[in-house]
């Protein structure tokens, strides 16, 4: 029974880092959102999104090249092509770039250039970093880094609440984060992680890049750009307090989708996948798992230990369900296309689904009257589309 539970709970040791970096998240965007002013809050706001977009797709999708091209010898060393290593360091710098100019000339973040342009680099290598350790199952690390920055924004929250209140929170997190990412590169020189060779043409890798890189910016947009527009459309408070709830009903979600898919893409490489037995068990688990969230949250509320007007929101809280529900399903699809799609399917989901989005944002920009539910029906949509596709190609 001990080796049984010791097993478990090494097998699912990277299930609690990630636990305790979105809890650390969770609760300082819950926390802040009581204590600072609403331009405060938005600016916050505003750098959790950014970083969260960089992770997902600050390497122009060169992380997805690297899982996707890369191989795995004897289940620890990594065989890459020194090409992917060079192309990697150029779309990062691009991003930071784009990110530094978002947060300095739109968001009117008071931090100089250099600075946030160290913050945008570190958030992307860290991601680079996190998916070496995740291709050679060193999940534990991998996990470790891939969470350094939400430990580091729970603990800037606490040192707020506590005593400190002024202080410049953007140089301190690029500090911590430049310092695990130096630990990280001192870790990978000692195990000798990765293998370089020299056999695909930067043709092939520049083809999957730029695939992989629509494909994640199209997600990004799904997940992230319901925030952007209501930023455009609607007011700060609007946001704030949307940002607010999409933390409460959807971030938790996020925790077991990115678990779902940050395990499933190796296993998919390695061993043979029963795909439905895998969907029962999500869907069952999700179903489970928002029962739980809505009674949790709700006597919450109701104890004013959140300040939350439940059932004058509940139209918008059962969409952020939904939605969650969705995205898991769609995770475990979506480390299938990962992991075994050819270029040309992919370039195929890349052409539907950008079509979908460009086709259907011109209807609701253009015909939909303008609500914050509005914009959430309508994300609700895209993600619904997005399993439909990308569930089928899987299949087929």
């Amino acid at each position: 029974m001990i080796k049984k539970v010791k097993y478990l709970l090494v097998e699912h040791s990277s299930l609690a880092v990630m636990g305790v970096g979105s809890l650390f998240l969770f609760l300082a965007n819950i926390s802040l959102k009581e204590v600072l002013n609403i331009h405060d809050y938005y600016q916050y706001s505003i750098i959790i999104t950014v970083i969260t977009l960089l992770n997902s797709f600050g390497a122009l999708g060169m992380d997805q090249v690297f899982l996707r091209l890369s191989e795995i010898q004897f289940k620890k060393n990594i065989i890459v092509d020194v090409k992917i290593i060079y192309i990697s360091v150029i779309g990062t710098s691009v991003s930071s770039f784009i990110g530094c100019y978002y947060l300095k000339e739109i968001a009117n973040l008071e931090t100089n250039y250099v600075v946030l342009f160290l913050l945008c680099f570190g958030v992307i290598l860290t991601m680079l970093l996190y998916n070496v350790f995740r291709l050679s199952s060193d999940f534990f690390i991998s996990q470790l880094i891939q969470n350094s920055w939400k430990f580091f924004m729970g603990i800037l929250a606490a040192a707020y609440l506590i005593s400190v209140k002024r202080f410049d929170y953007v140089l301190l997190l690029v500090i911590f984060m430049w310092g695990f990412i130096f630990l990280s590169f001192v870790l990978l020189i000692k195990q000798q992680k990765i293998l370089l060779q020299n056999t695909v043409n930067y043709s092939v890798v520049l083809k999957y890049s730029l695939n992989f890189f629509i494909t994640l910016l199209t997600l990004s947009f799904v997940a992230q750009g319901d925030r952007f527009l209501i930023e455009e459309f609607f007011s700060k408070k609007d946001f704030g307090d949307y940002f607010f709830l999409a933390t409460l009903f959807l971030f938790p979600f996020s925790l077991f989708q990115s678990y779902i898919g940050f395990k499933e893409l190796v296993f998919i490489k390695t061993e043979k996948l029963n795909l439905s037995h895998k969907l029962k068990r999500i869907s069952l688990g999700t179903f489970v798992f928002s029962l739980v969230l809505l009674i949790v949250v709700f006597f919450l509320s109701k104890l004013n230990i959140i300040s939350l007007d439940f059932f004058s929101n509940i139209y918008l809280i059962l969409i952020f369900i939904i939605m969650g529900n969705i995205r898991m399903l769609y995770s475990l699809f979506s480390a299938i296309i990962g992991a075994t799609a050819s270029l040309s399917k992919i370039k195929k989901l890349n052409i539907l689904f950008l079509t979908l989005v460009v086709l259907s944002l011109f209807v609701f920009v253009m015909f939909v009257n303008k609500s914050v539910l509005a914009v959430t029906v309508y994300f609700c949509f895209l993600w619904l589309s997005r399993l439909v596709l990308w569930g089928y190609y899987s299949i087929n």
